[in-house]
């Protein structure tokens, strides 16, 4: 598949004194083979969060957590071929096949070349056109408090730590009890699972223990947390600053790393047991935020938010799940939201 590049071509990346065209923060919002298909729904590309960040300067960092900052390295960019230094050497060879001031498209060749059948097609758009681009609606945001609201943290919208390690690494050391589960050899090490406030002053507030560990762990938690928040970058909407609420996970049982469906729901089951339909919610955001087209997630929060008295949200799962093409969304909308 042939492309037609529209970059300019540059010497190096610190060759002019302008400012680059690819400073700034870019978000990946769709990837695709280079032969234009569709990736597998359980390809690891398929709706993982991905930015590019660069700096002016000639620097750059691949960033994987949206609430780390990541670690900045050498880039150059010559003939449209973006090299992106990494942390232990190796380098990120990438073409750019078209760039304009807010969206970029590269082309990530596969071990074989452009002809690899793993090539890859992946579409960024510049962190602030995201936003204003984007849909939203009710499930994108927690509360508001006086005439302040407070947004899920999510691809579009977030607050940054400034640690390139991330936040996960800082709890690390800063928990006594962190390392103790971590070492633990127990069957049931289990999930910990929390949110807090990152202000838009930067500040820690509504810390949240969802599901926790031990009463010691918790606590360590709770202070750690409210140490890092002069660390934190608060979330931007529309260049301005605002209060947006983080959601952690830490699995702790590492031969299950990645979690089924099945275990978010157990999780979130027991919440529903006890009455707990918002942290319920939470369990169901973060199975969405791993697969967007997720049926039984749209369909049990959509019914958690029923059950909170909000039928309005609970309408807008029932219509994306009939825009998906999924009869259950057809079937809820007749029956709740007529």
């Amino acid at each position: 598949m042939a492309f037609a590049f529209s970059v300019l071509s540059y010497s190096s990346a610190t060759s002019s004194t302008k400012q680059h065209p690819l400073v700034g923060n870019w978000i990946k919002v769709n990837t695709k083979y280079l032969d234009g298909a569709a990736l597998e729904e359980q390809h690891p590309m398929k709706y993982s969060f991905l930015k590019y960040s660069f700096k002016p300067g000639g620097k750059a960092a691949i960033v994987t957590d949206f609430l780390s900052e990541g670690s900045f390295h050498p880039y150059d960019l010559k003939n449209s071929t973006l090299e992106i230094s990494t942390t232990y050497g190796a380098k990120v060879k990438l073409k750019i096949a078209y760039l304009t001031k807010d969206s970029l498209l590269v082309i990530q060749e596969g071990p074989l070349g452009r002809n690899d059948p793993g090539s890859l097609s992946i579409t960024f758009v510049r962190n602030d056109h995201l936003q204003k681009i984007s849909e939203w609606g009710a499930t994108d945001y927690i509360s508001t408090k006086s005439k302040d609201t407070i947004y899920k943290a999510s691809h579009k919208i977030y607050p940054v730590f400034s640690n390139p390690d991330g936040f996960k690494n800082s709890l690390q050391k800063n928990m006594k009890s962190f390392e103790k589960y971590m070492l633990s050899s127990a069957k049931d090490k289990g999930l910990f699972f929390a949110t807090f406030v990152v202000t838009k002053s930067g500040a820690i507030e509504n810390i949240k223990i969802i599901q926790g560990m031990d009463e010691q762990f918790n606590k360590e938690f709770i202070a750690a947390c409210k140490k890092t928040e002069k660390k934190w970058t608060p979330a931007y909407y529309n260049n301005k600053p605002v209060d947006s609420q983080v959601t952690l996970e830490i699995n702790f049982d590492f031969l299950t790393q990645f979690l089924s469906d099945q275990s978010y729901i157990y999780y979130a089951m027991r919440q529903l047991e006890k009455g707990n339909f918002e942290n319920a919610i939470t369990y169901f955001d973060k199975m969405l935020s791993l697969n967007p087209k997720n049926e039984k997630a749209l369909i049990f929060r959509g019914e958690c938010y029923l059950k909170l008295n909000d039928p309005q949200t609970a309408c807008e799962d029932f219509r994306i799940l009939k825009n998906l093409g999924f009869d259950s969304g057809e079937a809820l909308l007749q029956k709740y939201c007529k």
